[in-house]
């Protein structure tokens, strides 16, 4: 995998010889034991053991059944949870790490609520980048962190208030421009209906938009029933 490419990239530094010093490779153990930032390393290792920790306890699946009930709030209420709850979570652990974790549980979340996808993918995603408070939260914080010219307090001090103008500025302009490009108030599209969804013509009202045809989440205790964006159950064909 893609750490294994890492480390057999570092590990020719101790092999391939040095242009500068004849008869010695490129860097010695004692040199990256006593010059490399070890605690960055460890750092960014902590946050994607975490997100490692939340998918093996099925704590991330809990955390998408809780989301289901998202779909209550309005857009602009709906976007403002998730950026505020995305800002605190990429704070323990990196913002790649972050969206790994969260974009899939969302997805399902849209999906079976039949709520329009970007409304809550695309917050989540800018969310993945507000991160200001800690270190652990993204490569250039831990990079910085590493010179020891700055405590975790200074990040601390700074950052707070850096994420809440992000929170609040972010889920505005997040909004914004999700009503106007991506369409957001719009009902849930056939191109994110597949796996436990379905595509069917029945006309209705969706969201205060008439349509000609809907998406219907499949059930998951029977694959012959389906439930409409109003909580209507509709029988499948078998």
């Amino acid at each position: 995998n893609d750490s294994t490419v890492a480390c057999a990239a570092a590990l020719l530094l101790f092999i391939i010889p040095s242009v500068k010093n004849p008869g010695k490779a490129v860097i010695s153990w004692a040199e990256a034991e006593q010059k490399v930032e070890w605690g960055i390393i460890l750092l960014m290792g902590a946050g994607g053991a975490i997100s490692k920790g939340f998918a093996e306890s099925s704590l991330t699946a809990y955390l998408g059944e809780e989301l289901g009930e998202l779909s209550d709030f309005s857009s602009l209420g709906m976007i403002a949870l998730i950026v505020f709850s995305i800002c605190g979570f990429t704070e323990m652990a990196s913002n790649t790490a972050t969206a790994n974790t969260v974009l899939p549980i969302l997805s399902t979340v849209a999906r079976s609520t039949l709520t329009h996808p970007m409304k809550m993918l695309i917050p989540a995603t800018c969310a993945c980048s507000f991160a200001f408070m800690l270190p652990v939260a993204t490569p250039p914080n831990a990079v910085v962190f590493g010179t020891n010219r700055i405590k975790i307090s200074d990040f601390l001090k700074v950052g707070f208030a850096m994420n809440v103008i992000a929170v609040v500025l972010g889920s505005l302009l997040i909004y914004g421009m999700g009503v106007t490009v991506f369409e957001f108030e719009e009902p849930f599209p056939e191109y994110a209906c597949f796996d436990s969804c379905t595509w069917l013509q029945i006309p209705g009202d969706v969201d205060g938009t008439f349509v000609t045809s809907q998406a219907c989440a499949i059930l998951s205790d029977s694959v012959l029933t389906c439930r409409l964006r109003n909580g209507t159950e509709v029988q499948l064909p078998d």
